[in-house]
């Protein structure tokens, strides 16, 4: 007698839309993985304690103080305001006319010379304001100092007084 012996048949085949699926289904499951990960490590991770740098007062926020000085300091209480530094010479002034603008020549620090339009910086923060015969008017923002033909350069700066 002659046993029949039972093989099943294994099929390890699959269609093309299974594999995808499941190819599919594999790769949202990593992806998802990954954000959660990302996302748990910036909000678990240590914040940097560093301290931002000083930062030095603007242009405006000084104007604000100016300002703010102005408006509610006592009347008879000066506010100082501190002069440009000039550090250059003026050596020649050339009044506008027959409709030609004026301008001025300055002797610099490093010896150069250097002619300036009206209302054009002469240096950083100091600018041509007004040309006279004998002179010159400089300055930036109602802060001014006036230089003659005959003036040496400053060194050094002095407050100017302004009643509130």
């Amino acid at each position: 007698m002659k046993l029949n012996v039972y093989q099943p048949k294994i099929l390890f085949e699959k269609k093309w839309p299974d594999l995808l699926a499941g190819l599919l289904h594999a790769s949202l499951f990593i992806l998802g993985g990954l954000l959660l990960a990302h996302w748990t490590w910036l909000f678990f991770s240590p914040a940097s304690l560093e301290l931002p740098d000083k930062a030095e007062q603007t242009t405006s926020a000084r104007l604000t103080t100016l300002v703010a000085a102005h408006w509610f300091a006592q009347s008879n209480t000066p506010i100082l305001m501190a002069a440009p530094v000039i550090n250059f010479k003026l050596v020649g002034v050339y009044a506008p006319s027959n409709g030609k603008p004026g301008f001025a020549v300055f002797k610099l620090v490093d010896g150069k010379q250097k002619a300036v339009l009206l209302n054009q910086e002469i240096i950083t923060n100091i600018e041509l304001q007004s040309i006279e015969p004998d002179g010159v008017l400089v300055g930036k923002d109602g802060n001014t100092q006036t230089l003659n033909l005959e003036s040496q350069p400053l060194t050094r700066s002095l407050p100017h007084a302004i009643k509130g």
